[in-house]
């Protein structure tokens, strides 16, 4: 009876036109609850279909049609789910088919608990959106410039009404201090190392949303030098370098035409590809004089260390594996661990050289002292078709200048 019931909601959905005239002076309960059936036809229709699909295809066009249309009469719309209830400004929606339950089980498998569209939006947006929220296991979910999804963080102070301030995402840049920013990133970082150490498991949709913030900040033009100003004024450590590598890392594959949950899988990949240090000793790892033939045998075991652990990660990215072995093999094939024949790491692995040997030499550690941004770039131009792909380092000279 309930599959019976199931297929007949998906027909009758699957039928549904935009109910929304073109004029609309305001958004109600009913615009939204449409709003949300098609956007769940589409998601449910992704995970039958090639995204590609015809069929796909006019299920996104006509959730994105009603979409366009409420940001027409509003500039922002704003999904919260509390416990298991969908709220819009400040209604519960009255939840009474099953495929807008069907929608809350896809935010809550995905540890979505605030979704904000914003006028501007794009096409592509909500699609790079319903493909991730369509996936059948924990996959990136992307921010951008006119999607923003994290979780709801109250603020408890009170205003002289009285009235509590209104729910805001966890992850929303507009009014948060920079220090106070990078300081949450390195912590929440610092927290999925240590975890990864005592073999925990790791909260990698929390990891999703700090790339999806920093992809933000880039996407509204922020110059990636001037963010990795603002972390250099705080603590030189691991974490801080990690972050460094992934805001020069996304600010790269963005340059190269890496879009969507791609680019939120790079920024994943570039928190986890130098995990493997965390298994290293510290008399190693913060030795200031050079190391011996047996340290140095040891220090080269971090890349595989490193992706054998992530390897038993839920949900990780595949390619945060594949980041984690090569980041230390050279674009000739060289560097460790050794391959066998001919090999070219993939090009993410590629960027992250690129970007992490930048970042160490141009960072203060207990065995030396950081190197002009001329003296970084002249190794880098060196290392061409040796260390690096040529055409990246020239890519990220003009990126970063």
């Amino acid at each position: 009876m309930k599959e019976y019931q199931w297929q007949s909601e998906r027909l009758e959905t699957a039928k549904l036109k935009p109910k929304i005239l073109s004029i609309m002076p305001y958004i109600t309960l009913k615009h939204i609850s449409i709003f949300i059936k098609q956007m769940n036809v589409a998601v449910l229709n992704i995970s039958m279909y090639f995204f590609k699909h015809p069929q796909v295809t006019q299920h996104i066009d006509m959730a994105y049609a009603t979409l366009k249309q409420m940001l027409n009469a509003q500039p922002k719309v704003t999904l919260l789910l509390v416990h298991d209830k969908l709220v819009y400004n400040g209604n519960p929606l009255k939840i009474d088919n099953l495929l807008s339950h069907q929608f809350i089980h896809n935010m809550l498998e995905k540890g979505i608990e605030h979704i904000s569209f914003y006028a501007g939006l794009s096409r592509k947006e909500l699609e790079d959106f319903l493909i991730a929220l369509s996936a059948t296991k924990e996959i990136s979910m992307l921010s951008s410039r006119s999607l923003t999804i994290g979780k709801i963080k109250v603020n408890k102070a009170i205003d002289q009404s009285g009235k509590k301030d209104e729910p805001e995402s966890e992850w929303d840049l507009k009014n948060q201090n920079s220090d106070v920013f990078y300081h949450s990133h390195i912590k929440e970082i610092k927290e999925a190392f240590d975890s990864i150490k005592y073999n925990d498991e790791v909260n990698i949709t929390k990891l999703s949303l700090i790339a999806g913030a920093i992809a933000t900040l880039i996407h509204s033009d922020k110059e990636p030098i001037k963010m990795l100003a603002a972390i250099r004024e705080m603590d030189e450590y691991t974490f801080t370098h990690v972050v460094n590598v992934s805001i020069l890392t996304i600010s790269l594959a963005k340059s190269l035409g890496f879009t969507g949950h791609h680019l939120h899988e790079i920024g994943i990949a570039t928190y986890l590809h130098d995990v493997g240090k965390i298994f290293l000793p510290d008399g190693i790892l913060n030795k200031p004089g050079t190391l011996t033939a047996e340290e140095r045998k040891i220090t080269e075991k971090h890349p595989i260390k490193g992706a054998m652990r992530i390897m038993k990660l839920k949900g990780i990215p595949k390619i945060a594996i594949l980041a984690a072995m090569e980041h230390h093999v050279k674009y000739d094939g060289t560097g460790y661990p050794k391959i066998k024949g001919e090999y070219t790491p993939n090009i993410v692995s590629q960027m992250i050289s690129i970007t992490d040997t930048y970042d160490a030499l141009r960072s203060s550690r207990v065995y030396q002292e950081a190197k002009s941004t001329e003296f970084a770039n002249n190794i880098l131009i060196s290392e061409k078709g040796k260390s690096f792909n040529p055409l990246l380092v020239d890519k990220f000279i003009q990126l970063i200048t």
